[in-house]
């Protein structure tokens, strides 16, 4: 597995840091994952599409559904990953 296409996100704002694409040994590619600094630190969030209208979350907001799911036990070697491609900043966000 590896990480391929590192795209930063322009919106400093933002939880989401950045986006990327994974490859799989196998050659599969999935596009458009998500670097989201969380409450708990950073995680690896699968590509997502938007809900129909009228999808709302508790909050009142637009509803997102995930396209792919990726394990646990793979999320984090995904992270150290993309800490050795992306250089971090102290707080561990990539500036």
């Amino acid at each position: 597995m590896e990480i391929k296409y590192w795209r930063e996100n322009p919106n400093q704002d933002s939880n989401i840091k950045g986006f990327f694409t994974i490859v799989t040994q196998e050659g599969f590619e999935i596009k458009n994952c998500k670097l989201i600094a969380g409450p708990k630190g950073l995680f690896v969030a699968p590509p997502s599409q938007k809900g129909k209208d009228g999808d709302l979350d508790d909050n009142g907001k637009q509803k997102y559904y995930d396209l792919a799911w990726i394990p646990k036990e793979v999320q984090q070697p995904l992270l150290d990953m993309l800490s050795a491609d992306v250089e971090l900043g102290s707080d561990g966000v990539p500036f």
